[in-house]
């Protein structure tokens, strides 16, 4: 497994991967937006080169916003999350970015397990944010923020 800058090519693949990870997934244009050069876009490949996950971030200036982050099903628990989130922390140390924040449903313990190894701290909620596909209800997101200095 490696990590590598997205590119525009590999928006049909994320696109697909987005489509089975997220209740409700951006689209191919959103997608491709954040796969820009002025974003913090990486994809996670395996041994073949096939996307298995991948990670879109914005900045400006010294603070930075995970977008949208996601592992194929069947490669989670493996680290992966751990090595996207890493890269875009040594992005982000090089840039001088000092902080990053994120959204997170606040049901999505496997999500909050991963921020909370990274030093994520719940710095906010937005009520009713996100609408679950599966029980057709509003769920709360969390805002969190970690600094990296």
């Amino acid at each position: 497994m490696f990590i590598d800058k997205m590119r525009k090519q590999d928006i049909l693949e994320i696109a697909a991967i987005e489509e089975i990870s997220h209740t409700i997934p951006h689209s191919t244009v959103t997608l491709a937006e954040w796969a820009a050069e002025n974003y913090l876009s990486y994809t996670a490949r395996n041994s073949v080169g096939e996307i298995i996950g991948y990670l879109q971030a914005s900045y400006i200036f010294n603070s930075c916003e995970i977008l949208n982050i996601a592992i194929t099903p069947h490669q989670q628990k493996q680290g992966i999350g751990s090595k996207l989130m890493q890269t875009l922390i040594n992005a982000c140390k090089a840039l001088q970015i000092e902080e990053i924040f994120l959204e997170v449903a606040e049901h999505n313990l496997s999500a909050l397990q991963l921020y909370q190894k990274f030093n994520f701290i719940k710095v906010g909620e937005r009520k009713n944010y996100y609408l679950n596909k599966v029980t057709n209800l509003r769920e709360n997101a969390l805002v969190m923020r970690a600094s990296i200095f």
